[in-house]
């Protein structure tokens, strides 16, 4: 069985998020650039009534997303292929 090349390459990966653009705006969300403000600086929070937060809060400021959006997309990517090889 030949396995994808990755990262993918060709046309396909543009076709498949034009497609995927097409859907969402056909159901009326906007696909446009989101405009960001500002956030400033946030406000730290009294956490002393609630210790378990106090004590997770290291691990929950850790930002995973790059890693976790890696995971899915590969897992995404080999459901589609052995879709594809059946």
């Amino acid at each position: 069985m030949m396995l994808p090349r990755w990262p993918p390459t060709g046309r396909f990966p543009v076709f498949l998020l034009g497609h995927l653009l097409l859907e969402v705006s056909a159901q009326g969300v906007d696909t446009g650039p989101v405009e960001e403000n500002d956030p400033g600086t946030p406000e730290v929070a009294d956490l002393a009534s609630y210790p378990q937060l106090a004590r997770l809060e290291p691990e929950l400021r850790e930002d995973h997303a790059e890693e976790e959006f890696e995971v899915s997309l590969e897992s995404l990517l080999d459901r589609l292929a052995a879709t594809l090889h059946r």
